[in-house]
């Protein structure tokens, strides 16, 4: 059976992807995203919740509301594809610190 590598509804993460994720986090973020989720799980949550938490922005791209959309710095009400497009069609005109 082919099957990709992707979590499916109600699985749990695997042990390694969470190991990936808890080194990134000790690591920190600059700035966090969150697209086209439902937000339903911890490990989607998370990083948002933390970067509130240090004071780094947060973004969540997604036509509907979540238990996010309240905490977040920028929510964008459009779908994944439109605003990801943007964002890549914009890349050129950002500023480099």
């Amino acid at each position: 059976m082919v099957r990709p590598e992707v979590v499916l509804f109600e699985e749990l993460l695997p042990p390694e992807k969470v190991a990936v994720m808890e080194r990134e986090f000790a690591q920190g973020f600059d700035l966090v995203f969150s697209i086209g989720t439902s937000s339903l799980f911890p490990y989607i949550t998370a990083p948002v919740v933390e970067a509130v938490e240090r004071q780094r922005p947060t973004v969540e791209i997604n036509p509907g509301q979540t238990q996010l959309s309240r905490v977040v710095d920028v929510h964008l009400q459009v779908g994944a594809v439109a605003a990801c497009e943007a964002l890549w069609a914009a890349r050129g005109r950002w500023k480099r610190g």
